[in-house]
């Protein structure tokens, strides 16, 4: 329910570029993403954070922060 929620308050203020991210990740177009059901974008984002080495490339691109 958590990752339902957090896709609805990103769908209001970054449509596009969740689409295109979806796109990329599921081998289609934006377009195509935004006229599929809910639910289907749903268990993609489910699928992606179930990843773990497309989280492990995502974490190693993380550039440590720097302590002043």
């Amino acid at each position: 329910m958590k990752l339902a929620k957090f896709l609805a308050v990103g769908l209001k203020d970054q449509k596009e570029y969740i689409f295109g991210c979806f796109a990329v990740l599921n081998d289609t177009t934006p377009e195509a993403v935004s006229k599929q059901s809910v639910f289907t974008t749903i268990k993609q984002a489910h699928d992606v954070l179930a990843d773990k080495e497309l989280l492990s490339f995502f974490k190693s691109l993380q550039q440590p922060e720097k302590s002043e």
